[in-house]
């Protein structure tokens, strides 16, 4: 009796140490940022959201662009209004996605992004 008493509270204590352990690492929920078309220091043709190929969004010290569909070649970079630093990104929209690092710090930032046709894009977010 012993015996199967002391089985029966090695197994629970065993699985309540593996059950505690399952916990997920908390990550960081994606913050969207609204793309147009234009320049930053334009006036800009604002669309019909259904029109923008490109969406966008921070997550931590990384701006994700995705695209909707092949653009080609494009260049994208984020700069914060607060302090001036730049950070560059170039990829192939063909793959989908292009992940720019930039920084984690609070202030404001823009994002702009130009195709292999020449269009220019761009959103603004604040953190």
């Amino acid at each position: 009796m012993k015996k199967l008493f002391l089985l029966v509270l090695t197994l629970s204590l065993g699985f309540a140490a593996f059950a505690g352990s399952d916990k997920e690492e908390e990550r960081p929920e994606p913050n969207p940022v609204p793309i147009v078309r234009g320049d930053y220091d334009t006036s800009v043709d604002i669309q019909p959201r259904s029109l923008v190929p490109i969406t966008c969004y921070y997550i931590g010290d990384e701006v994700v662009l995705g695209f909707l569909y092949d653009l080609g070649e494009v260049e994208a970079d984020v700069t914060s209004q607060t302090t001036g630093e730049q950070w560059l990104a170039y990829g192939d929209a063909a793959d989908g996605e292009l992940r720019i690092a930039a920084s984690s710090e609070s202030g404001s930032y823009v994002v702009r992004i130009r195709t292999a046709d020449g269009s220019i894009w761009h959103g603004c977010y604040t953190r």
